[in-house]
């Protein structure tokens, strides 16, 4: 479930202080220890340059969202290319061609969004040790994640304040379906 729906659905404030809770309990469950100082140390020693770069730094992965909004706008395209054709438009014809060149200048925007995306990285401010559980969550995220020496770490692109209020561990706690108001609410135990 996305944030949004569970607003929706439940009324609760996502920031509430027992939501907040639960993703505390759940960052407290998952995630382990800073590393960031022995990242910092290793990162220092020629021999592990390589593989330490994809825990500080990662270029984000959109081509996938990218073609498929590249199909969308064509198929849109084809359907305005064909209301083109027409000689006269009725009414609802004109409304439709509006709509198609709506759609397409925001699918465009959209495209042109996730393109530049890639080309701005992600770089990690801190790094923790985590569970592999969460490894495989976060990295469903587009989150920094991977395997050094025997150890799985996330590298946290933000900093400065809680763990548990970084999106994406409220997103996580969402989908589980443990925030207050959900079907395996955490706030009970």
């Amino acid at each position: 479930m996305e944030i949004q729906e569970y607003i929706k659905q439940t009324g609760e404030d996502i920031h509430s202080t027992e939501n907040q809770r639960i993703v505390d309990k759940l960052v407290n469950r998952e995630v382990f220890y800073c590393v960031s100082c022995l990242i910092s140390e290793l990162a220092r020693n020629e021999s592990y340059v390589d593989e330490l770069t994809e825990l500080c730094v990662q270029y984000p992965d959109n081509s996938d969202a990218i073609e498929g909004l590249e199909e969308e706008i064509e198929r849109i395209e084809n359907d305005k290319y064909k209301l083109d054709e027409l000689f006269e438009l009725s009414e609802s014809e004109q409304e439709k061609y509006e709509k198609l060149e709506n759609e397409l200048e925001r699918m465009e925007s959209e495209k042109d969004e996730l393109e530049s995306e890639q080309e701005q990285p992600n770089e990690a401010y801190e790094h923790w040790l985590i569970s592999s559980w969460a490894e495989a969550k976060l990295a469903s995220y587009g989150e920094i994640t991977g395997e050094f020496m025997g150890m799985t770490i996330w590298g946290r692109c933000g900093t400065g304040q809680s763990i548990s209020l970084d999106t994406v561990w409220i997103r996580i706690a969402c989908e589980m379906g443990i925030l207050k108001g959900q079907a395996s609410d955490w706030s009970k135990s």
